[in-house]
């Protein structure tokens, strides 16, 4: 059995290696989406979260921009493609637990291929095809425990609840009182500037104010006076 495990060395291996890259990445994306939904729980003292950050001001400004924000859940999940894991996008470390299993279940019938090309015996046989479902299986069961749909859907509520029942709230009421006019009632006449020398109680000088109109009885008095008395 120790030769026949010996033999099949590289198969082993190759099994431990998708065993252990599979859970890893289920847990670090499973942990990577707890600790965005721990953030969104208290998100207006998320400040600490980079990727919150980023969804909070993108908001602001595609509301700005746009009046408004038409699918706040499109919004989000453009966001969430952008989450990090080991420096990889948060999507393809999720999509390695299936991956992995899927050459789990490869691997297990080249295995078995090859047991059956070398003439092994039945034991051998189930003992191969046994250790490759059982990686399969615990690949399996470990998506199902590390799953981060239901963080995923928690996380999609707090922030749709932020963006949509307050931060948009604030920005109108923003926009708002950015907009208002000062009355024109509440700015007083401005007041003339007089001279330092000068009362302001004085009247103007007489040849300042604008004479009355005159009647044409005024007029004609007037020329009748300056023709016989010159």
């Amino acid at each position: 059995m120790v030769n026949f495990i010996m033999a099949m060395k590289a198969y082993y291996i190759s099994l431990a290696a998708f065993l252990f890259i599979g859970i890893v990445s289920s847990f670090a994306e499973w942990n990577s989406m707890r600790r965005l939904l721990k953030a969104s729980r208290n998100v207006k003292e998320a400040e600490n979260h980079n990727l919150i950050k980023q969804m909070k001001l993108g908001y602001t400004n595609a509301y700005k921009l746009n009046y408004g924000v038409n699918n706040t859940k499109v919004f989000i999940e453009k966001y969430l493609a952008k989450n990090k894991v080991f420096k990889l996008p948060s999507a393809f470390v999720a999509s390695l637990e299936e991956k992995m299993m899927l050459l789990s279940g490869i691997s297990c019938l080249v295995g078995i291929l090859a047991t059956v090309y070398m003439g092994k015996s039945p034991q051998e046989l189930v003992f191969v095809t046994g250790v490759g479902i059982i990686c399969v299986l615990s690949l399996r069961l470990c998506g199902s425990f590390f799953s981060s749909y239901a963080l995923r859907q928690q996380f999609m509520i707090y922030m749709v609840d932020y963006f949509e029942n307050v931060l948009q709230n604030r920005l109108h009421n923003h926009k708002k009182d950015s907009g208002k006019i000062i009355p024109v009632s509440t700015v007083g006449p401005k007041e003339p500037k007089l001279q330092n020398n000068q009362n302001p109680k004085e009247k103007a000088p007489a040849n300042t104010q604008t004479a009355a109109a005159q009647t044409p009885e005024e007029l004609l008095v007037e020329e009748i006076i300056k023709e016989f008395f010159p």
